[in-house]
This record gives C-alpha cells, structure tokens and sequence, in this order.
C-alpha cells in the first residue's frame, strides 16, 4: 500500500496536481482529506480482517456480509482494475521518465518489461517478493527525504509564515478536533439524540473545532515567550470560544426541538470562513512581533 501511494501518488499524480492547482495550501488540504481518508478505509479492513481472519480480501468481505455474487464480481473488479491499474499507471510512468533521459528507449517496452521483471521478483518465493517491496520502498522514502532537504537547502525564499500556520493548525485539528467528531456519535446516541439532531451534531463539531484550533493558534502565538502564557492565553481566547460553543450547541438544540438549526450551522460556517481567512494571517503577524 505504501509502495503503491508514493509510486503513483507522490511521482506520479502529484505533477498533475501541481499543474492544475497552484496553491500550496489547497493541495496540502487535498493530500490531508486522502490521508484521512486512506486512513478510515485501512481501520475498516483492519477490523474486518480481525472479525473474518480468512483470506480472499474484498471477494471474501462483501461476499460474506451482502452477497456471494456481489463478492464474485467485486473480487474480479479488483483484480482487474483496481490493482492493474496503478500497476499500469506506475510503469507508463516509469517508461516516459525513462525515454525522458534515454530517448531512443520506447516507453511502451520500458513498461512491459518493468512489469516482467517485478512479477519475476514476486514468483519464486515470499521471503525475496517481502524484501524486494520493503527495499523499494525504503528507496522511495529515502528519495523523497532528499527531495525535501534540497528543497529547504537550494530554495531561497521560504514559504510563508502563514502557511506554516495553516499546517500546524491543521495537524493539531488532525489530533484534537477530528478524534472529538469521530466519537460524537456514540456519544449522541448514549444521550438518546435523535438522527436528525445526531447529524446536526457532527455538522457543528467539523465547522466548529477547525475554527478554536485556529482561535488557539492566535493566542499561543501572542503569548509566545510570556512566563504567565497559560493564564494569559485562557483570559485571551475563552472569550473568543464562547460564540462558536453558543452556536454550535444551539443548532443541536434548535433540531432536537424541530425548528431547525440551519441558521447556526450557517453562522458556524461564516465564522470558519473568516477564521481561515484571517487568523494564519494575525498568527503569523504576532510570531513575527514575538520574534523581534
């Protein structure tokens, strides 16, 4: 999986990316929204592995919980496209870098054969294919790690300080705010919320957490340095929370009682909005001043 991401992902995709979406953050973002993603669709195999340890992947999951046929044709759409394809988009990939230095070279020949020696690597036994992925890989990793440290030696002018800001607000959602809205759920259901107010629940919880951690930001970085900071950062963005608390539990509220809580959730949204606007902006400004 991991050979399969960094393959046709990182060398791969990511220069079409960059074509199309010029913006640092934004491509992040996308990178981030995959991750998590990957990572949802990795703990569901990981459980179903678990609860039906027998192998056979999705032919022997959908074909034991919905049905045997819908597990027949899942298994033959998997092994038709959903593994040949990368395996087809890494080595046309692989040909056209490799006609890019050695012109004379086709890229078509160039692809075929990659994928005749790789399967040659995986014939003979587990032990050399196992060696084989976990050297490649680390080889992948490696590279990309040289990638990053050139580009912090030879680039001479650094990215902003306010995406940096952005990445680090985003990471510390990633690990406060993102676990919260994950477990709303069981705990709206142990409160006996209904569905209706259980998915205004989740709503409020994603456009408002992103928005403390980017209030915290703030205050963290205008009391940078302080002795007192923690006392000072609280009396700083309590206040600054207080609105985002009040409409995000109002919009609960305001369903669970059948008036609707679109105009909250609209609210919470706006103040998210001007929050992405503006607070990487006033952070980078106060580590500035800190700074100095």
């Amino acid at each position: 999986v991991i050979a399969n991401m960094v393959g046709t992902g990182v060398f791969t995709s990511l220069g079409f990316q960059l074509v199309d979406i010029q913006s640092p953050f934004v491509l992040l973002l996308l990178w981030v929204v995959g991750g998590v993603i990957a990572l949802c669709g990795a703990l569901c195999y990981a459980e179903l592995g678990a609860a039906m340890p027998r192998s056979g992947g999705e032919y022997h999951y959908v074909g034991q919980l919905l049905h045997p046929a819908l597990g027949f044709v899942s298994g033959w759409i998997s092994a038709t496209i959903g593994f040949a394809a990368p395996t087809a988009l890494a080595a046309m990939t692989f040909g056209a870098y490799l006609a890019a230095v050695y012109p004379d070279l086709s890229p078509t020949v160039s692809a075929i054969a990659l994928v005749i020696a790789v399967t040659l690597m995986h014939v003979f036994n587990r032990r050399t294919s196992a060696v084989f992925q976990v050297g490649f890989t680390a080889l992948k990793v490696v590279v990309i790690l040289c990638f990053c440290a050139l580009a912090v030696a030879l680039v001479p002018t650094p990215q902003p300080v306010s995406l940096l800001v952005v990445g680090k607000v985003m990471a510390h959602w990633l690990v406060s705010g993102l676990p919260l809205v994950a477990m709303s759920p069981v705990l709206g259901l142990q409160y006996d919320l209904s569905w209706e107010g259980l998915r205004t629940l989740i709503v409020s919880l994603l456009l408002g957490t992103p928005t403390l951690s980017l209030i915290g930001a703030i205050g963290a970085a205008l009391t940078l340095g302080l002795r007192s900071g923690g006392v000072l950062l609280a009396l700083l963005v309590l206040p600054l929370y207080i609105p985002v608390l009040i409409f995000g539990a109002g919009a609960v509220e305001a369903t669970v009682s059948g008036l609707g809580g679109q105009s909250h959730l609209s609210m919470l949204a706006a103040i998210l909005v001007a929050s992405l606007v503006l607070a990487p902006l006033a952070t980078a400004a106060a580590l500035r001043v800190a700074e100095d």
